[in-house]
């Protein structure tokens, strides 16, 4: 955020303003907006993104793009069109991609690259745009859908929230997924959502969004009710239909010759009721990115599930943020008295924990259960660098406990969330600060009380199947398995899958259909097949020496993809558009970072600041059911049902209620504005960074400031800019009411880092804070305004 002004702040100092929109260092954003194209087939989803960029500059540029995609989503194409061309992309090993990138750049031809930075964040860099020239990124992925029983989610991630990385972090790494943060972004987000077979749905809603549905012979449209949105929180789509249960398994060819077969269906198993010598730890993070709407959903459903616990079911609760705590010294049972105070302890809590020091609570939790078989129910927003060392402790500890993961808030790491589930055989689930919190909490609750289902086996008939991942994925009632595998040969009718539900023995069959030419089956296996690989999943034949053998492992990550043109941990796309002499873009290009929306109630910061065409309204009064027989203006819970009428029953404003949109003071928006500037120059250990446009944005006496740095004593010269300007951090977080509780950690920890690295530091023999507090006029300070925030007043 540092480097960002508005069209205001470039008016203050005089800039030229013709422009609209953000500017990075004078330059402005060249991304102009996002298009999302889906297509929902059975349980899979095939999507297309749209990236439209532009070079508004009188120089060449270059520009990278941070973004989400959804974990797991096996990306297999990459296309760039400009004026009029259309550049195909090829996956090349990583190191070789950047290289045929580079080399372009410099022989003056247009070049654009795709890397994959975490599973579920990547960055587009546009190079060589050249001045006035457009160009528009096009990126395919295919990805299975989330099914529980009749109902069908699909989650389409946004935005990347700022990830917590801990000491020891790999610098490099962690900025590279860091992209630079705004609370308003120029572009918006678009969204159409094809879904096929159709007669088949009764239910069709959008928690997220306000949509507009429509049908479309036997498909359903979806799109958003503006035409444009903002990129602050995830798009949620859920429908109900009947056809997934019965066990069944499709046979594909992908246009490389390769065949595959998925066997999937949703196995009803009997219900148990959970055993109480299997515990329960609540493991809940307490860390500053959960303020707001994030910290009262985790209170909420952890509430659900204490309340939920069997009586004298084992078990604790762990919260954490830099640290963690326990509520008990050891596992407990759980009676009537250790629950009530399990339930005050939970009221008590606050995001007020410091950073997402993730990995100890866990450890602490695996140390808690001795020898006892345990689950970990683990609410976050899942906002660390470290996701592959989370993930690999719930693997590590797979036959001892199960994690049962919520994924709280508007835009939380679906990487870690459903990382962390995966490997240790549990399950995941997501609650936006728009959906029923009990009924999610129900979900895990069913799936804790589901038995395991173990000693499954697979008789693949007459065929013959090799590389399948195992063990075989976890198995829970009402929801869905799938199994991919590579096909060498044979045929088949049917396919058997036998295993153990506690005493009780469990066979399905599945009818064989051959689809045929059609790569989404074999684009699956190999994604599945590339992600087993990268988490360690698949053990190479041989030693089992796992560092020794991971060149060995990394080739054979790359030999899937570049087989199947998938991206990976170890390739990326890249498309080259060759120019003739005499067009080349000879000159070294502008380079510069897009900047990414702040995620909405992120770190509680006020989240009605959403759309970029249009504020946002808060519904403050709970919407009584209607029914609209002709156009509506639906909430964000616009329903779609079939029935013996043919309307739309949707979640509309009662007239009886009012529709509340609480206007901000000057006062509030300037202390928003301030609470955001300082929380970006903000370093890990609570120290702020020195940053010339906030000091001179914010009227300070920039120069005499200056004069400051040089005349203080009592610190090392490397320090001095950052212990000032820490030092003025403290006075102005003291002096805002509106974020009060949220601040107090930051004066804490800055102040902690102040007497360990400039305990001396004084100018002219007196101390920072004094000499600061006479010359700086904080009321004025406290005056600048935003042009952006006073026009949604």
């Amino acid at each position: 955020m540092g480097n960002f002004r508005s069209v205001r702040a470039r008016a203050e100092f005089g800039e030229d303003t013709e422009r609209a929109g953000l500017f990075a260092e004078g330059v402005a954003v060249p991304l102009q907006g996002i298009s999302v194209f889906v297509n929902v087939l059975d349980m899979a989803s095939k999507v297309t993104i749209r990236q439209r960029f532009k070079n508004a500059l009188d120089h060449s540029l270059e520009a990278t793009y941070c973004f989400p995609v959804t974990p797991g989503a096996a990306i297999n194409g990459f296309k760039a069109m400009v004026s009029g061309r259309r550049i195909e992309g090829v996956v090349k090993i990583r190191e070789d991609a950047f290289e045929a990138y580079d080399e372009a750049m410099e022989q003056g031809h247009g070049a654009f690259l795709m890397d994959e930075e975490q599973e579920d964040i990547f960055i587009v860099s546009v190079g060589n745009l050249k001045p006035g020239e457009e160009a528009e990124i096009e990126i395919s992925y295919v990805a299975r859908l989330d099914v529980v029983g009749k109902k069908v989610r699909l989650t389409l991630p946004t935005t990347i929230s700022p990830r917590y990385a801990p000491a020891g972090s790999d610098p490099v790494k962690v900025d590279r997924i860091s992209p630079p943060v705004w609370s308003q972004v120029p572009y918006g987000l678009s969204v159409m959502v094809h879904i096929q077979q159709a007669d088949g749905i009764t239910y069709l809603s959008s928690p997220s969004h306000k949509t507009n549905i429509t049908k479309n012979g036997g498909a359903m449209v979806v799109k958003l009710h503006q035409s444009e949105t903002a990129l602050d929180r995830d798009f949620i789509l859920e429908f109900e239909a009947e056809r997934f249960a019965k066990p069944r398994a499709i046979i594909s060819r992908h246009s490389n010759g390769k065949k595959a077969i998925m066997v999937s269906w949703i196995p009803e198993i009997p219900d148990e009721s959970p055993k109480n010598d299997e515990g329960i730890i609540f493991v809940l993070d307490c860390s500053g990115s959960m303020g707001g709407s994030s910290i009262a959903g985790a209170q909420e459903a952890l509430k659900h599930c204490i309340q939920g616990l069997v009586s004298e079911t084992p078990f604790n609760i762990i919260t954490f943020g830099s640290e963690h705590r326990k509520l008990f010294d050891e596992i407990v049972p759980c009676t009537d008295e250790n629950r009530k105070a399990a339930l005050t302890f939970v009221e008590k809590i606050d995001a007020d924990m410091g950073g997402t020091e993730i990995f100890a609570p866990l450890v602490a939790a695996y140390a808690m259960m001795g020898k006892a078989f345990c689950n970990i129910f683990l609410l976050t927003d899942g906002e660390v660098y470290n996701i592959d060392e989370v993930t690999g402790l719930a693997g590590k500890h797979r036959d001892r406990a199960r994690v049962f993961s919520f994924g709280i808030g508007y835009g939380p790491s679906h990487a870690l969330i459903e990382g962390v589930a995966t490997a240790s055989g549990g399950g995941a689930v997501f609650i936006s600060p728009d959906e029923s919190i009990e009924e999610k909490v129900t979900r895990q609750f069913a799936r804790f009380g589901t038995p395991r289902v173990t000693d499954i086996a697979v008789d693949w008939g007459g065929l013959t199947v090799a590389d399948i991942p195992l063990p075989y994925p976890p198995v829970f009632s009402g929801e869905p398995f799938a199994l991919f595998g590579l096909v060498a040969g044979g045929n088949a009718g049917e396919i058997v899958l036998t295993g153990k539900s506690g005493e009780s023995g469990i066979r399905f069959v599945a009818p064989v259909t051959a689809m045929g030419d059609d790569d989404l089956i074999p684009i699956l296996w190999a994604k599945q097949q590339i992600r087993e690989l990268e988490t360690g999943g698949i053990a190479l034949k041989g030693s089992q020496q796992v560092e020794r053998k991971r060149e060995k492992t990394e080739s054979e990550i790359e030999r899937v993809a570049l087989e199947f043109q998938l991206m990976s941990s170890r390739t990326s796309f890249v498309a080259v558009m060759e120019r003739e002499d005499g067009k080349k873009s000879l000159e070294t290009p502008v380079f510069m970072r897009v900047p990414t929306q702040l995620t909405r109630g992120w770190h509680g910061v006020d989240a009605s600041i959403s759309m970029c065409k249009a504020p946002a309204v808060r519904y403050e009064a709970r919407h009584q059911r209607c029914v609209s027989t002709g156009q509506g203006s639906y909430s964000s819970e616009a329903i779609y049902r079939t029935g013996k009428h043919d309307h739309i029953i949707s979640e509309k404003i009662s007239p009886r209620k009012k529709v509340v949109q609480r206007k901000r003071s000057s006062e509030e928006l300037a202390q928003q504005n301030l609470y955001n500037y300082l929380h970006n120059c903000r370093k890990d250990s609570g120290e702020f960074a020195w940053n010339d446009f906030f000091l001179t944005r914010y009227a300070f006496p920039f120069d005499e400031l200056k004069q400051l740095v040089e005349k203080m004593e009592g610190v090392s010269d490397e320090l001095k800019k950052t212990a000032l300007m820490t030092t003025l951090a403290i006075l102005i977080i003291e002096r805002i009411t509106t974020f009060k509780g949220k601040c107090t950690i930051y004066i804490k920890q800055a102040t902690q880092w102040l007497n360990t690295n400039a305990p001396n530091a004084c100018i002219d023999g007196k101390p920072v804070r004094e000499i600061l507090e006479s010359i700086v006029v904080f009321e004025r300070v406290f005056a600048v305004k935003n042009k952006n925030r006073e026009e949604e007043k």
